[in-house]
């Protein structure tokens, strides 16, 4: 899903019209729950415990990101 949305953003999508306006209307229910999946996989892979939402710390001006990227 999120590869169908990137291409409907970029204009490179082959969807119906139809279909891209059934993407657009479901994708800010939908995003946040493949965010989730998708970090948890990248955690599972790297052999890491999966963080607990309520246990992520608020990143420092000169620390790292919570989510691990590395990135703020």
């Amino acid at each position: 899903m999120m590869v169908a949305l990137t291409d409907i953003s970029n204009g490179d999508s082959d969807l119906f019209e139809a279909d891209i306006e059934k993407f657009t209307i479901h994708a800010p229910a939908v995003i946040p729950e493949l965010v989730q999946v998708l970090n948890a996989r990248r955690v599972q892979r790297r052999g890491d415990p999966a963080p607990s939402p309520s246990g992520l710390a608020e990143a420092g001006r000169n620390g790292p990101c919570s989510c691990g990227s590395g990135k703020k």
